[in-house]
């Protein structure tokens, strides 16, 4: 569950109709408000990551969530080798193929993520 973030700082910003016009037509294939598109497009240039919503962000959740449950068998392993204890063998390379596995599973997932993005930019910056 993620926290609430409390947005206290508000800009203004004059636009043509056909800016605005524009950018309406980029917010509407998502039913993003117009606010929220602003947001995305301010932290992306800021450097501060994307923002996702819906399924995306619960695809996001479970990945980390199985992350976060294989990070938990790696401590454990390395806490009992660190008192001299040798962690079964079948049980750390399951561990580790579990690991590798969701590492590309992230990493397709980030990459088809990026793709939609670009392709999304495509029709915006072509109005230009």
């Amino acid at each position: 569950m993620t926290k609430a973030i409390r947005r206290s700082e508000i800009i203004h910003v004059r636009l043509t109709e056909e800016e605005l016009a524009l950018f309406s037509s980029v917010c509407a294939p998502d039913d993003a408000p117009i606010s929220e598109a602003v947001r995305r497009l301010m932290r992306e240039a800021a450097g501060l990551g994307p923002t996702f919503d819906g399924e995306v962000a619960d695809k996001i959740g479970a990945l980390t969530d199985q992350l976060k449950a294989i990070g938990v068998d790696i401590t454990q392993a390395v806490r009992a080798i660190n008192v001299g204890n040798a962690p079964e063998a079948a049980a750390m390379r399951t561990t580790f193929e579990e690991f590798a596995e969701l590492l590309w599973e992230v990493e397709r997932f980030y990459r088809s993520l990026c793709t939609t993005a670009r392709e999304r930019r495509r029709p915006a910056a072509g109005a230009s």
